[in-house]
């Protein structure tokens, strides 16, 4: 069941194999073989010393995270929730795209072994508790993911609940001025790549995923369509700033001007 797992964002599990106790021949551990990508963790390419991800290939690679936990919440029966991701568990392929290596397997075969056992899942009441549950459980997948963006916001490692909240202030502070300010505490690397509508959306997003309320982070159909929006308000701005690098050092000059007052 769990090979048969596939979506573009998510680390294929491509077999398994036994250790068997010498003694008896029983089975003492099963693992389960998964596909290999060469490229090292999300976070490698942001804070890294090798290729490092230019500003839309960092909103590419959320809208890729995104995917992969949406897929895991509503692709699948049942949903598989609280899957502690860390930015760590985000791995390159060949081309770049991202995949999540570790999702919550255990539970995912918990379940299926529960409704296969004919689990009584009839009772309206266990209904209401297990949809409860799996809400609690969601909004704990978008704090992880706020985490995720706030690291490639700003491009150095997030290792502790400390540095969360200590980042996180700065950005509330940032995000209430002006553009400068935001530009200040992002990856000095991608200063100069992302437009302001692109940044501020990022952060936006980003504050809402890491709420104290629960109920005040966005569903993961929210985060995507966010952050598509976000890549979107980039695409443009990135081909206009193409073109002004080709331009005379004065009209140069007088084009940015005319973009940083939007």
């Amino acid at each position: 069941m769990i090979s048969r797992l596939r979506h573009n964002h998510l680390v294929s599990c491509i077999g398994h194999c036994f250790e068997c106790c010498p003694d008896d021949s029983t089975v003492g551990i099963v693992y389960f073989v998964f596909e290999s990508l060469p490229n090292g963790t999300l976070r490698s390419s942001i804070c890294g010393g090798g290729v490092r991800l230019n500003w839309a290939q960092r909103i590419t690679a959320g809208i890729g995270v995104a995917k992969g936990i949406q897929f895991l919440h509503t692709g699948i029966m049942p949903g598989v929730f609280s899957n502690h991701l860390k930015i760590t568990d985000v791995l390159l392929d060949p081309n770049f795209h991202v995949k999540i290596c570790t999702y919550n397997l255990p539970l995912l075969a918990h379940k299926n072994a529960g409704l296969m056992g004919g689990a009584a899942v009839s009772s309206n009441g266990l209904k209401s508790n297990i949809g409860g549950r799996e809400n609690e459980e969601e909004k704990n997948d978008i704090y992880d993911i706020g985490v995720i963006l706030m690291e490639i916001l700003v491009g150095r490692p997030i290792m502790s609940q400390n540095d969360v909240m200590v980042v996180k202030d700065i950005i509330q502070v940032s995000n209430k001025m002006d553009d400068t300010a935001r530009r200040s505490i992002v990856d000095p690397t991608i200063i100069k790549e992302c437009s302001t509508e692109s940044l501020k959306t990022v952060m936006d997003i980003c504050l809402r995923c890491l709420s104290d309320d629960q109920t005040a982070r966005p569903s993961i159909e929210d985060v995507l369509w966010t952050l598509q929006f976000a890549a979107q308000l980039q695409d443009p701005w990135r081909h206009d700033s193409h073109h002004i690098h080709r331009l005379s050092d004065s009209n140069q000059n007088n084009l940015q001007e005319q973009i940083s007052r939007g």
